[in-house]
């Protein structure tokens, strides 16, 4: 994403000021191969929750040819961790929240692919 993608999207203001602190995490390398879809910030709207949407989300995503799936959910979400164990998702690793966040833990959990 480029600063001129949040300028259009979120206003002149809003995106020229938000470029600089957003951008090391649209150009950061992510420790995955290219072979892995890491989903990060996975969400559905509190009024839809319960139809079935993430999951039809995650059907679409598995039948993209990638070798393995990768996604975080925070600790205080055991509903979302339920649904990706449900969708074939387990827990490789955890890290300490940083300071002040709202969670205690950041679990990964992954899925095999295609291979």
């Amino acid at each position: 994403m480029t600063g001129s993608d949040l300028r259009e999207h979120l206003g002149l203001l809003r995106g020229t000021a938000l470029y600089p602190v957003m951008s090391h995490l649209f150009h950061k390398k992510l420790r995955y191969p290219e072979t892995t879809l890491y989903i990060e910030g996975a969400a559905v709207a509190p009024a839809s929750r319960g139809q079935g949407i993430a999951t039809r989300i995650f059907e679409h995503l598995h039948t993209l040819p990638y070798e393995e799936f990768v996604l975080d959910v925070v600790d205080t979400n055991p509903g979302a961790v339920r649904l990706y164990e449900r969708l074939g998702y387990r827990e490789c690793e955890r890290h300490r929240a940083a300071l002040g966040a709202k969670y205690k833990e950041l679990i990964y959990m992954r899925r095999p692919g295609h291979r």
